[in-house]
This record gives structure tokens, C-alpha cells and sequence, in this order.
């Protein structure tokens, strides 16, 4: 009997001593049904919070002192195949990681936007029961997850590493809102093949309509949802200023020069260099070929002639691209968005290579034999040249080579860059299905 009471006592405390420790995430229920919550922080007792009620894209979700009273705390829950999306009450956005197209780390900021297949990395969330609630970690990146911060109304909740502590753990709570079916119009009309489409949202869905209440076909909605995120992406002010920038970075660099090492050189030289590298912005320079006149120059002269016949040119393929822009800007219909889009990522790459060439381009000319093999794309520079120094009595004053500067810009990296840049809007867009 004795024995049976010590066993019975042992089993006891042990019970208790496992009462003291963390339950596990089995112990926990499966994830919520979809529907409408109010959700609790386990360490502060806040509720997540769509800050004001806001329904702009950027609009904060904050911590905040929880009451049932308060519709800016409820979002609706939509899983499927194991992901979810937590859409705000008001409005139709969803909650996203403020990440500016960079991986997840912790310390990013959370907000509302758009929902959009190019921000899922951002929005979609896996809900994990933990203990007594459920962790909301990134399905991008599950090593990170949402968390409060420190209890206070009006602090944004940011992204941290999981850790399982409270802080990082949250409940459901029903709101007891119904989960009928409720439409939001919105003022986004465009048009395919001239027919107009509405962007409206059933219970947070996004659905497209024609003027006669058709929904969409799918693949029209693809097309839809491009000129969406064209008009997001594309921005005007950007466009005119990288525009006015080319101009800029094409007098600075020039004035520099020749300030520097071009004004070294003999005085006729030297304007000669400057008139035919860098001719009247009226006058385009392309990447085919651009003649150079070598008379009286050194060959570092050339190399620097050379980097900035190659700069002018990406200068004026950016204005180029620039004003094509410009004939399509604001587009609501699919051709011209597309087009508009396209030009846009050209200035955009173009500007790009202008920094190169007058940034980090020169300096690694600088440590590289690089322009020296630039000078063998010469067609008759081989015999104008005799230890770097252009030879007088083999040039005659006006005589020029020329130069292919599109295997300038293979050679010194410039095209490399133009392609990733642009490569980085081509993907963006083809990923929106």
C-alpha cells in the first residue's frame, strides 16, 4: 500500500513539474478556420491593429490596448494549401512585410498593401500553432515570423527571428462578423482591346468586371493586373528626374575632365576631343561606332575619350527612352502600358550605366589592363600610336579613329549592367499571373 501511495505521489509531481514548462506547438489546435478575428499578442495583450483605420498602401499595423469595439483590430483569415493571407477589415489590403524587394530579415516593418503575386514573398503567411496561439511566420522565409514589440498603442510591429517567446505568439479571437459576401468598388478602370474593366473586391478578392457586371476571363485578368503594377511601379517624378540626371551627369563628367587630365592636354586637342565624343545633346551618339580625333593626344586622353563617347551614349539612349516614355505615360490600356513600362525600364537601366562609367567603371579601368584592349577596337589606331603617344607625322591635324561602342560596353561591364537592371522590371512583370 505504502508503495502504491509513493508511486502514485511520484507520478504527481512529475505531472506538476511538466506543468511548468512550455507547452509544445503539438499541443496546440490546427489553424483557425477562415473568417474574421481579432488578434491577440500573447506577451503585451494588444491587438494587431490596422493603424486609423487607414486603407492606403504603406497604412502601419500597430500594436494596440485590445477592445472587441475597435474594427480596426479585426482581419479576415484566408488560408489555402497551408498559406494565408490576414486581409484588413477596411479596405481591401492585405498585411505585408515593408521589404522593398529585399530578402526577409528582422526588423522590417509591417503594413498593409496591395495583395499581388509579385509581393507574396511579403504576404503570405504560414500560421503555426505554438503553445497556447499560433506564430505568423513569413512562408518565404519561416525562420522569421511577426512580432509585437512593447505593449504601447501605436508601435508598428516588425519582423523578428522565431524564438517561440510570447511576444511572438498570438490567438484568435472570433469577431462574430459574418462572413457574407461584401463588395468594395474602386475608381481602377482599364481598358483590353477597348473594352473597360473595374477593379472591385469580394470579401478582399480581387475581381475585374466589364461595364455590363461580366467577370473577367483569366486571362485577361493577367493582363489587367500588369497594367496594376505598371501604374504602381512607373513613376513619373523618377522618370523626369533620372531624365534631367543624364543630362547632369554627361556636363559634370565632361567639365571634369576637362578641368583635369583633358585639360592638359594642347589646347585645339582638346576641344577637338570634347566636340567630337561629346558633340551638341541635339546631335545623337549611339553604341555602333563614334569617331575620335587623336591628334596631339596621349593614349590615356583616348581611354578617357573613350569612356566618355561610351557615357554620352547611354545619356542619350536614357533621354531617348525617356521621351518614348513620355508618348505613353499614364496608359490604362494593356499595348501602351506595356510599352510605357518597357521605356521606362530602359531609362531607368540606362541611368544606371551613367553612374557606372563615371563611378566604379573608372576605378577598375584604373587597377586592369581593360583599356588597353579597348584601344585594339580602333580600325587604324594600331599604327597612330607609338609608346601612348599619339604620332604627328602619322595623324595628320583631323585625322580620327573610330570605335565600335558596343564592344566597349561588353568589355568594361557597362552592357552587364544595362541587362540586369532591365532584366529585374522584365521579371517583376512576368511573374503577375
Amino acid at each position: 500500500m505504502k508503495k502504491t501511495v509513493s508511486l502514485i505521489l511520484v507520478l504527481v509531481t512529475f505531472i506538476s513539474i511538466l506543468g511548468t514548462f512550455p507547452i509544445s506547438a503539438a499541443a496546440a489546435s490546427s489553424v483557425p478556420a477562415d473568417g474574421y478575428y481579432f488578434i491577440v499578442n500573447l506577451g503585451t495583450g494588444c491587438a494587431m491593429n490596422n493603424y486609423a483605420g487607414g486603407t492606403s498602401n504603406g497604412n502601419k499595423i500597430t500594436e494596440w490596448k485590445f477592445s472587441t469595439s475597435d474594427t480596426d483590430q479585426i482581419f479576415r483569415l484566408e488560408t489555402k494549401s497551408g498559406k494565408s493571407f490576414l486581409y484588413a477589415y477596411k479596405g481591401s489590403k492585405v498585411v505585408d512585410v515593408l521589404s522593398y524587394h529585399k530578402p526577409v530579415k528582422a526588423g522590417m516593418l509591417v503594413d498593409i498593401w496591395t495583395k499581388s503575386t509579385v509581393e507574396k514573398d511579403y504576404q503570405e503567411l504560414v500560421v503555426v500553432p505554438y503553445g497556447k496561439g499560433y506564430a505568423l511566420k513569413l512562408a518565404s522565409n519561416q525562420s522569421f515570423c511577426i512580432t509585437a514589440v512593447d505593449g504601447k498603442n501605436g508601435t508598428q510591429l516588425k519582423t523578428a527571428k522565431f524564438n517561440g517567446s510570447d511576444k511572438q505568439i498570438w490567438s484568435f479571437k472570433s469577431s462574430n462578423i459574418s462572413a457574407k459576401a461584401t463588395e468594395t468598388k474602386t475608381n481602377v478602370s482599364y481598358y483590353i482591346s477597348g473594352v473597360k474593366y473595374s477593379l472591385s473586391y469580394v470579401n478582399g478578392q480581387e475581381v475585374w468586371k466589364d461595364t455590363s457586371g461580366k467577370q473577367a476571363s483569366k486571362a485577361i485578368t493577367t493582363k489587367l493586373r500588369k497594367i496594376a503594377h505598371i501604374r504602381r511601379v512607373v513613376d513619373f517624378n523618377i522618370a523626369k528626374t533620372y531624365n534631367n540626371l543624364c543630362a547632369d551627369y554627361r556636363k559634370i563628367y565632361v567639365n571634369s575632365l576637362a578641368s583635369s587630365k583633358l585639360g592638359k592636354v594642347i589646347g585645339k586637342g582638346s576641344a577637338l576631343l570634347l566636340n567630337i565624343v561629346c558633340p551638341n545633346p541635339t546631335t545623337a551618339v549611339t553604341l555602333s561606332s563614334v569617331a575620335i580625333d587623336c591628334s596631339g593626344l596621349s593614349s590615356e586622353n583616348v581611354k578617357e575619350a573613350i569612356l566618355l563617347a561610351t557615357l554620352q551614349a547611354y545619356c542619350q539612349k536614357g533621354q531617348s527612352a525617356y521621351n518614348n516614355y513620355l508618348k505613353y505615360a499614364g496608359s490604362t490600356s494593356y499595348d501602351n502600358a506595356v510599352k510605357e513600362y518597357k521605356y521606362y525600364s530602359e531609362l531607368i537601366a540606362s541611368f544606371e550605366v551613367v553612374k557606372y562609367i563615371a563611378g566604379d567603371c573608372v576605378n577598375e579601368l584604373a587597377k586592369s589592363s581593360t583599356w588597353k584592349e579597348l584601344l585594339k577596337y580602333g580600325k587604324n589606331l594600331a599604327s597612330s600610336f607609338s609608346d601612348g603617344v599619339c604620332l604627328a607625322d602619322k595623324v595628320k591635324k583631323g585625322v580620327d579613329f573610330t570605335i565600335d561602342l558596343g564592344e566597349v560596353a561588353t568589355k568594361i561591364g557597362a552592357e552587364r549592367v544595362y541587362n540586369q537592371k532591365e532584366k529585374q522590371y522584365t521579371d517583376l512583370l512576368g511573374k503577375i499571373n
